[in-house]
């Protein structure tokens, strides 16, 4: 019997047998693709939280004025106190494989006052994060948020509503040099557009770059030295400028046990504005201590002190101030939570919005917030809150006050 006749293969056309072998390729590249990613899926583990949640809230001072007159002046009415009702619909989701994770939220929310319609608005947020470790050596980040919400009202010293938009993107990477030397590793953008009443297109962009070492041979200690540089850059307003600013700090964190944990920074941060070539300059860092008292009252402190973007007005500012928290669980339903925070800010230089902003004016702010939650079922939480907002400046007409209570409803599946 010839060769010929044991040949059995289907017989076609030159075209179509390409198209066959193509196919198979592709099909057996799948298979080996869908093999080496069968672990994974294995040991991947999915989340997904889709949640509902209405709100109501009375404020007392909605535009944040120094009282009847100026709202008399700004708007023709003594009237500042209003109420709210805020629908919020969103999700959150995860993805697990490996060492690795995967998250991503998102949530809107329409806001609805009763008496003053025309500051009805809506709002999102929208959160990414990407979690990634290779071996016990190399492990890192990358996050991006995007959220619109309504811009205070005092920061722009009017009580025409606007709406902010703000974004930040920022990836970092760690790698353990040795057993016991950690370099730190990160970089970002932050983008804020800001329609201000006389500047609608008004907008800043800050690029960071930090890098740290830290020594964590301790087995309860570690510390090191960061420097972080921002460059930024105002825009959409007469005489836009730009800073660069530097920061140098020393880092340590002391954890004691799982209940008590301090950690601290301190250093000199410059900034320098480049159309004025005036200095921000000064030592900043930080303070804080947490504690758990009891496995259901928790408590934490911070003092700080930095150099930050007064973004209505295109400024510098020298913050310093002070925060506590208290977390009460008197029941595995019940959850009772106050804050409190208080900053003494100062201006650098005037700014693009006025008068009101010039240089060297001091503002304190203060605000105190009591937070009552009860899981009413597994997927429905019910909260009440209330919350005292003043803030007082060296400035004519620049302090406000505000009470604020409300009712939060709040369904997860």
């Amino acid at each position: 019997m010839a060769a010929a006749d044991l040949d059995i293969a289907p017989r076609c056309d030159p075209p179509l047998c390409l198209v066959l072998r193509s196919g198979a390729q592709r099909s057996a590249r799948y298979v080996m693709l869908g093999a080496m990613l069968l672990p994974f899926a294995v040991d991947a583990k999915t989340t997904f939280e889709p949640f509902a949640e209405v709100q109501y809230e009375y404020n007392s001072n909605l535009f944040e004025e120094s009282g009847d007159r100026e709202a008399l002046e700004q708007r023709g009415t003594e009237e500042r106190s209003d109420s709210a009702v805020t629908g919020v619909a969103g999700f959150r989701s995860g993805f697990e494989w490996s060492r690795q994770q995967l998250q991503f939220d998102a949530e809107g929310r329409r806001v609805e006052y009763d008496r003053f319609s025309s500051v009805d608005h809506d709002e999102h947020r929208i959160a990414a994060a990407y979690l990634w470790r290779l071996g016990s050596v190399l492990d890192g980040d990358i996050r991006y948020t995007n959220e619109r919400r309504l811009a205070s009202f005092a920061d722009l010293d009017t009580s025409l509503p606007s709406l902010q938009r703000e974004r930040n993107l920022e990836a970092g990477a760690n790698l353990m040099v040795t057993p016991k030397w950690r370099v730190e590793a990160g970089g970002g953008r932050h983008w804020l557009e800001l329609p201000l009443p006389e500047y609608p297109s008004f907008q800043l962009v800050e690029d960071k770059a930090d890098l740290a070492l830290k020594y964590v041979g301790f087995a309860s200690v570690s510390a090191g030295m960061l420097v972080q540089y921002v460059e930024g850059e105002y825009s959409g307003v007469p005489d836009a400028s730009s800073f660069d600013e530097t920061t140098v700090q020393f880092t340590a964190e002391y954890v004691r046990d799982e209940q008590n944990r301090v950690n601290g920074s301190l250093g000199y941060s410059t900034r320098q504005e480049d159309s004025t070539g005036q200095d921000t300059s000064g030592l900043t860092g930080s303070l804080r201590y947490t504690r758990a008292i009891s496995g259901k009252t928790s408590f934490s402190a911070e003092l700080f002190r930095r150099v930050s973007s007064y973004s209505a007005g295109a400024n510098s500012l020298t913050e310093t101030g002070v925060s506590t928290g208290l977390v009460w669980r008197p029941s595995g339903k019940t959850q009772v939570e106050g804050q409190y925070l208080w900053t003494r800010s100062v201006f650098e230089q005037d700014s693009i919005s006025g008068a009101s902003a010039q240089a060297g004016r001091q503002d304190y702010r203060s605000s105190v917030r009591l937070d009552v939650g009860w899981d009413a079922r597994r997927w429905l939480n019910l909260a009440l809150f209330g919350e005292y907002r003043d803030r007082h400046s060296d400035q004519p007409d620049q302090g406000y006050n505000a009470n604020i209570v409300g009712l939060r409803v709040r369904a997860q599946f």
